[in-house]
């Protein structure tokens, strides 16, 4: 099995909070809108990083009362206007060579990721909105993949990973190669967490 990421890795954009953003947009959801933004302030990401709040806890609770129905409809929309020109050209061409033993494996939203899996007809697993029995969102999610992706993933059959996300050491750990997507910031961070956790570089291709 090869194992793709979404955000950052395959799309260069924050898929939940892109999408999110967009969605309230198209729909001139304006309080809601504004809402998105000011928790993309820098106040807020200060916030966020010292752990008082969470943006992604908040982005997602903004999409309570909409409908399941809207939330994928507007989907579609999403994958073809927005995230056109978001791909990622490298990592992508890696996923398309083998689409039949790729699997998409991201915490962002059911919405987008399953729209994301059919315009590139592969399997996905994602984090799930939790929805009440009208079919509304509840602003909650109830399935979260976020940290946890590797209970997805049968261990002894795990041949590539695509990410950038170093919360997917456990996936690189037991992957056969690994495709890691850095930037200058991060890459000491990197090579720190793979030495910490016995990751031959023999098997890392730095992206």
């Amino acid at each position: 099995m090869r194992v793709f990421d979404v955000c950052g890795t395959l799309y260069a954009s924050n898929t939940t909070f892109d999408f999110i953003i967009e969605y309230h947009k198209y729909h001139r959801n304006r309080l809601k809108f504004f809402w998105t933004q000011i928790l993309l302030s820098l106040p807020f990401k200060i916030l966020n990083r010292m752990k008082f709040l969470s943006i992604r806890r908040n982005m997602i609770y903004s999409l309570k009362g909409e409908s399941k129905h809207e939330l994928f409809d507007f989907s579609q929309i999403f994958v073809d206007r927005y995230l056109g020109n978001k791909r990622k050209q490298e990592t992508m061409q890696l996923l398309l060579n083998d689409p039949l033993n790729s699997v998409l494996m991201s915490a962002s939203i059911d919405p987008v990721i399953i729209a994301i899996s059919n315009h590139l007809n592969v399997k996905a697993y994602s984090s799930v909105l939790e929805y009440n029995d009208e079919g509304m969102c509840t602003g909650k999610l109830d399935v979260d993949l976020k940290g946890i992706k590797s209970n997805q993933i049968a261990e002894s059959n795990l041949e590539l990973v695509a990410t950038d996300n170093m919360s997917d050491i456990d996936l690189i750990k037991n992957s056969t190669l690994s495709y890691i997507i850095t930037n200058k910031n991060n890459k000491n961070g990197w090579l720190r967490l793979l030495s910490k956790n016995n990751v031959d570089l023999g098997k890392v291709i730095f992206l």
